[in-house]
């Protein structure tokens, strides 16, 4: 989140369903794993947009590049992303 503007993080943090809309972009349903991310173009988040996932150049989500894969947590799998998402939505908090 440190990647955002300060009048955006301003805003979402004014705004808690904004935020809490951004954070749910950022999470999708059930375990997916690298193997599982390898296999779709596309995945539903539970803010209930859709993500692309790219494969052309390594792996990407959106216009966000995968860093690191497959960080098992107790609640899930963690990908890391060297971006935010933002919701189509609230593209212009940007």
């Amino acid at each position: 989140m440190a990647q955002l503007s300060k009048n955006t993080l301003d805003a979402l943090l004014h705004d808690p369903p904004q935020l809490k809309r951004m954070l749910l972009y950022h999470v999708l349903f059930g375990d997916v794993r690298s193997d599982d991310l390898a296999q779709i173009e596309e995945a539903p988040t539970m803010e209930g947009s859709i993500v692309a996932i790219d494969h052309s150049q390594g792996l990407q989500v959106n216009n966000a590049t995968v860093t690191q894969m497959d960080i098992l947590a107790d609640n899930g799998v963690i990908h890391a992303i060297d971006a935010v998402l933002v919701p189509a939505l609230l593209g212009e908090l940007e």
